[in-house]
């Protein structure tokens, strides 16, 4: 049994990855992946400045924030079979919402270099991470992100 979580918006080829989950499982064996589709870009705010900002962070982040959908099609193409999905979405309001913003507060100060560099700048980055801060907090915004869980079995190869 192989589980696989919050990894695969990571890799560069995530096709490569799957057929390598396929060789080191044994066949009967089983597999699941649990990952983000969305996540820190799956957030709507009416002002311009953040979403342009933000759309900036989207096409520079090294990473597949909508990786989750394609799991599917990733473990097919590996050779797995009886492949099962589902998807949790989180909604963040009121508790949760206060939560979250901790939460991504911790995660932009381990990021924020990775976010002066797309921005191209401290002055950009600082602007960036407190508009969404703020941003997340008001009324009008939405921030969910999917969840996908994935579970396949391993046949023989293809």
């Amino acid at each position: 049994y192989l589980v696989c979580r919050f990894v695969l918006e990571h890799v560069n080829d995530p096709f490569a990855i799957g057929k390598e989950f396929f060789r080191i499982i044994k066949t009967g064996g089983q597999i699941c992946i649990v990952d983000v589709d969305g996540g820190i870009v799956n957030l709507y705010s009416p002002n311009k400045v953040f979403m342009d900002l933000l759309t900036k962070i989207t096409n520079g982040l090294n990473a597949d924030m909508f990786i989750g959908r394609k799991i599917p099609h990733i473990l097919k193409n590996a050779g797995f079979q009886n492949i099962q999905w589902g998807i949790q979405t989180v909604v963040f309001q009121e508790q949760d919402l206060k939560t979250e913003q901790e939460l991504m507060r911790q995660r932009f100060s381990f990021i924020r270099p990775t976010i002066q560099t797309i921005l191209g700048s401290e002055h950009d980055a600082d602007l960036f991470i407190e508009l969404y801060l703020e941003e997340m907090m008001k009324e009008e915004s939405t921030l969910f992100c999917n969840k996908f869980i994935v579970y396949a079995d391993k046949g023989v190869a293809p």
